[in-house]
């Protein structure tokens, strides 16, 4: 499927000021070096389908760990991570496999109970999108308002409001099973994308 607005990676941080990325460190990039940077994942493309390249709703940890290498240490036990890239496993093995994209947003600096005084923000956006993949973004770049998607994606309708407190409104795609999760951005005062979620056929457990 091809871009609209043709931005991808390898993103150069000196010149897309736009993006909330960061320069990598000596360390970091040489960390890149053992990345599959080959595999491609385009975010139009998984919107339309609910495929990350070559993830859908039918991988299993198995199967990702094969193509990413070991996930990130910690997190929930059913849980994938890779950086902003998160695939929820049934029974931690899959298939099925919930498939969640995180974009960088002033809703993931807060914690989502304010009792939470061990809470820390998460890592994960100080690079994105995140180096083990290439990634394709075209219209799902961070910063994309919810008005904005309503008037671009038709083959999505608005889905009822789970929490009016904190503005979170969601997108649907039927076809892909695909959800755009959009919060109030604090930093810019209005309502933009947090995350793509493709959701799977069958009920995870």
């Amino acid at each position: 499927m091809a871009s609209r607005f043709g931005i991808g990676w390898p993103i150069d941080p000196g010149e897309c000021e736009s993006l909330p990325l960061s320069r990598p460190t000596d360390i970091e990039l040489s960390l890149v070096k053992n990345y599959p940077t080959d595999m491609h994942v385009d975010l139009e493309e998984f919107a339309a389908t609910g495929v990350l390249g070559p993830f859908s709703s039918d991988s299993s940890r198995r199967e990702i760990e094969t193509l990413l290498g070991a996930a990130d240490e910690g997190g929930y036990p059913e849980f994938a991570s890779y950086g902003h890239l998160v695939f929820d496993l049934g029974g931690g093995i899959g298939p099925p496999c919930r498939i969640q994209i995180a974009f960088p947003h002033s809703a993931h600096m807060r914690p989502a109970n304010p009792a939470w005084r061990d809470w820390k923000p998460p890592t994960c956006f100080m690079i994105w999108p995140d180096r083990r993949l290439k990634w394709t973004l075209g219209f799902f770049v961070p910063g994309r308002s919810i008005d904005e998607a309503i008037a671009s994606l038709d083959e999505f309708y608005e889905s009822e409001t789970i929490s009016a407190s904190n503005g979170l409104r969601i997108l649907h795609n039927p076809k892909s099973r695909v959800d755009l999760v959009f919060e109030h951005d604090s930093a810019a005062n209005r309502v933009t994308l947090a995350f793509m979620v493709a959701h799977p056929k069958q009920k995870l457990e």
